[in-house]
């Protein structure tokens, strides 16, 4: 293994400074990190699942939250489309943001604004000011995550990244686990207010110790300019889609209308200046990669914005349809959730035997069946058999997730990985957005078509039957699209008779 050496001064966050001599050293083991690289890894993690908890937390409270501001379940579930859309527009200007006023600054600032943000959510009396502070706590999210992991990443050796990374993916595993459960019961026992007061002494505990154990970096060296138009368009384009679909399910106005075809003509605007910029706000390159393209824009995307979309579909099912308990609701979404979390170490092995399209074609096709059962499922059903159904389906999520986002990056180049992520966490939050902005604007068509004023089971099967269409959609797109060999780059070779025999072979480990 060849080891380079780099001189000079300071790290940039984006860029890599030219090796200028190189020695041959024998394969590196894994290294196990220092207290204080281990330390900064805890509050990091910390932090993000703090904002990991608060993003699922919060789908349990959406019937209490109608309650409170005298609007319907489904008409609070902009404050989740919303979140989503101000994480996609602001996640492009992290890096930069780090680089141009240092990333211990930007980590403490952001999480600073996430704690005044989840007090202002607490303390809404109207859904407007609600929402309000639901897009402060997106943006602040969206620079805290992502420079709170490059932080962290930035300051160990490279065989200390495993264990970094195994501390940094915690929260992703948890959160989700323990979110609907304690999210139900805060709001059954309590308010759905203190959803977001418990932020504030975490976050604030997190600043401190983030200011305490992150020194002043000298990651300044490299000052990018940055995007301005393109930002702007971008935000204006993500805003105006997804509020225009809210109202066109609500009222169905030409006002509604208007927003969403200016939502639509703002968006060609900014895909115009992104392909056009000299230093875009995202660079699109990626996308000549059918590979990420499938990935993030195509069947990816359907995929994922039918998969996000079944949580939000299922928690209001549950409390609005059976009139479930928070409580009882949540504990049947950490069920699916479980199953995303089972399905963990198991995904790897299935993704080296079996080729990547057909993998991916075949659980599409499973998560629609899947998502179509649950269509037909009521309160009446034995619970051994929603308990299965909820599972299968977790699973399947997890598997779709898991493949998908392995095929997004196997044919790029490392010189495009960084604006291949940037692009690609962009797309994900923003098939996260329209996925559940699509559902709330079917469940609003399903009592409109029925001229009801509250929703009924009915509504839910509509519109959880054009979500498992969507997820099938997926599967014939994957099917299109992919060729038979994509993927197989990331799985070993078949091993042959003579190398079967020869285990002492290199090639045939």
């Amino acid at each position: 293994m060849r080891r380079c050496q780099h001189r000079g001064t300071g790290t940039s966050w984006t860029s890599i400074r030219p090796a200028r001599r190189c020695i041959t050293s024998p394969p590196e083991a894994p290294g196990r990190l220092s207290a204080g690289d281990r330390s900064r890894a805890l509050v990091a993690a910390g932090v993000l699942f703090m904002e990991m908890f608060d993003a699922t937390v919060l789908l349990t409270a959406l019937p209490a939250l109608g309650e409170t501001f005298g609007r319907s379940a489904n008409a609070v579930g902009i404050s989740v489309t919303l979140y989503a859309v101000a994480v996609a527009a602001i996640i492009p200007i992290s890096g930069w943001a780090a680089d141009r006023f240092g990333g211990r600054r930007v980590f403490v600032v952001a999480i600073l604004a996430f704690v005044l943000a989840s007090a202002a959510c607490a303390a809404a009396s109207t859904l407007e000011m609600f929402v309000a502070a639901r897009l402060v706590q997106g943006a602040a999210a969206a620079l805290m995550s992502p420079v709170a992991r490059l932080m962290v990443l930035a300051r160990i050796d490279r065989r200390q990244t495993v264990e970094a990374i195994a501390i940094l993916t915690w929260p992703a595993l948890i959160a989700p686990l323990a979110g609907p459960v304690l999210g139900g019961w805060l709001v059954e026992q309590v308010s759905w207010r203190w959803i977001f007061l418990i932020n504030i002494p975490l976050g604030l505990t997190g600043m401190l110790l983030a200011m305490r154990l992150f020194g002043h970096d000298h990651w300044l060296a490299r000052k990018r300019p940055l995007d301005a138009a393109g930002l702007v368009l971008t935000c204006g384009a993500l805003g105006m889609l997804v509020t225009g679909l809210d109202r066109m399910g609500r009222t169905g106005d030409l006002t509604a209308i208007s927003l969403f075809g200016l939502g639509v003509l703002t968006a060609l605007a900014a895909l115009w200046r992104l392909r056009h910029a000299a230093f875009p706000l995202v660079d699109l390159s990626p996308l000549a990669a059918i590979t990420f393209r499938v990935g993030t824009l195509t069947a990816g995307g359907l995929a994922r914005a039918a998969i996000n979309a079944t949580p939000y579909l299922l928690i209001l099912q549950f409390q609005t349809g059976w009139g479930l308990g928070p409580a009882a609701a949540g504990t049947l979404l950490m069920i699916y959730m479980a199953g995303n979390l089972a399905m963990k170490p198991l995904t790897t092995s299935l993704l080296r035997r079996f080729r990547y399209r057909d993998l991916l074609v075949v659980n599409a096709a499973v998560s629609a069946v899947l998502i179509g059962a649950l269509a037909f499922a009521d309160g009446t059903l034995s619970p051994p058999v929603l308990y299965l159904l909820l599972f299968a389906a977790g699973l399947s999520r997890s598997l779709n997730f898991t493949g998908t986002n392995t095929l997004t990056f196997v044919d790029m180049e490392p010189a495009h990985r960084g604006a291949a992520t940037t692009l690609a966490s962009v797309l994900s939050q923003l098939a996260f957005s329209l996925g559940i902005a699509g559902a709330a604007l079917g469940l609003d068509l399903s009592m409109t078509a029925r001229g009801a004023a509250l929703l009924a089971p009915i509504d839910f099967q509509h519109v959880m039957l054009g979500v498992a269409a969507v997820m099938a959609a997926s599967a014939v797109a994957y099917r299109l699209e992919l060729d038979r060999s994509a993927g197989t780059t990331l799985s070993p070779p078949p091993r042959s008779k003579a190398s079967a025999d020869a285990p002492d072979n290199p090639s045939a480990r």
